[in-house]
């Protein structure tokens, strides 16, 4: 029964794979497409957890790069990856909650006034005059029914929300499926230092890696080498130091003077912080002004290039100067803030001819 679903979502991984995408693409096309292919069947029937871990193993060796007959260490959790971006997650929905949510859904027209015959005929012959909050089911009651009022008593217990809370203030009665969802998943704080990470200026790109540095998610050697892998972990940027991710953003001596070029480029005299200090510091930036985003995209930009020119140098045996890299980030930078300014001002102009 649930061959077809997972062999559509299959399909398209398959086709998606040949294609050169980076993490953020592949969190997109997700979202957009598996996860609405997904959502049709979840707001129809209780997915058995076999099937559920199924599409979620498909959807990680996706995410992460998998190929056949291979398999890659990932420093980063699908419990993490399934949270919201202000969760230090990737905003990928959890399927075992997004399907109780939508099965809620279904039992929720239990209580409006839409009269489908089946809505209709579980009044008659099932509920009748009971309260839905705590009607219990009776030994001959189906599978279905059973699982719905497990699914109201789980959603009851867990959150302690009363029915009320669930409806919407004005209006007809709705469930608020946001609220269900967070509900079903637990309180997940939202982080501070992602503040940072929040404005659009910073490509998805970035934002993905920047995180995952954030969060020593990262494979870099001193990573490798906890999970049993025996190599040189001297950091290629620099060789003068052990690679791990507080070396590689900012102790570095090359990511260091890369940052600090670009901090004088934009007229900061001070000297770089770590990753943890930098990003905690960008959270604190307020405002819209071009100068702004300017600072916002400068952390980013140098983040990714950085882990760029380092996988360019161990996998592609290429080498930049810690000049060329410069350049390289400037540019990107001056186009991302051009193009998510409104119209060119005199100080865009100005900070677009800036070497």
């Amino acid at each position: 029964m649930y061959h077809s679903l997972i062999q559509k979502i299959q399909s398209r991984i398959s086709h998606w794979a040949s294609k050169n995408l980076s993490y953020a693409g592949r969190v997109q096309l997700l979202n957009s497409a598996i996860f609405g292919l997904e959502s049709f069947w979840c707001s129809c029937l209780f997915l058995p957890a076999t099937v559920i871990g199924h599409i979620e193993r498909l959807c990680r060796q996706f995410i992460w790069g998998y190929s056949q007959g291979t398999r890659k260490l990932i420093f980063f959790s699908w419990e993490k990856v399934c949270r919201s971006s202000r969760a230090g997650g990737f905003d990928i929905r959890e399927i075992l909650s997004w399907n109780k949510t939508l099965m809620m859904k279904q039992f929720w027209k239990l209580f409006c006034s839409s009269r489908t015959v089946w809505t209709n005929w579980m009044h008659a012959y099932i509920i009748k005059d009971a309260d839905l909050w705590t009607i219990q089911p009776l030994v001959s009651s189906s599978f279905l029914w059973k699982r719905f009022l497990q699914l109201r008593d789980h959603l009851i217990h867990k959150t302690g929300m009363h029915q009320a809370q669930l409806l919407r203030a004005t209006g007809p009665p709705r469930l608020r499926l946001r609220l269900t969802y967070q509900a079903l998943r637990g309180a997940m704080p939202n982080l501070f230092w992602t503040k940072a990470l929040m404005d659009p200026v910073i490509m998805p790109r970035y934002k993905v890696i920047v995180l995952l540095a954030f969060q020593n998610s990262l494979s870099t050697t001193d990573n490798l080498c906890k999970r049993g892998f025996h190599m040189v972990s001297r950091c290629i940027l620099c060789l003068k130091a052990e690679e791990t991710t507080s070396h590689l953003f900012f102790d570095c001596e090359y990511s260091s003077g890369v940052l600090q070029a670009l901090f004088t480029w934009q007229g900061i005299t001070r000297r770089p912080l770590s990753l943890k200090h930098e990003i905690r510091r960008q959270a604190q930036i307020t405002g819209k002004n071009i100068r702004k985003k300017w600072a916002k995209c400068t952390l980013s930009a140098a983040v990714y290039n950085l882990w760029a020119e380092r996988n360019a140098r161990i996998f592609q045996d290429t080498c930049r100067s810690s000049s060329q890299l410069i350049c390289v980030i400037k540019n990107v930078i001056r186009i991302r803030v051009l193009a998510c300014m409104n119209g060119l001002t005199n100080e865009a102009v100005s900070i677009s001819l800036a070497s």
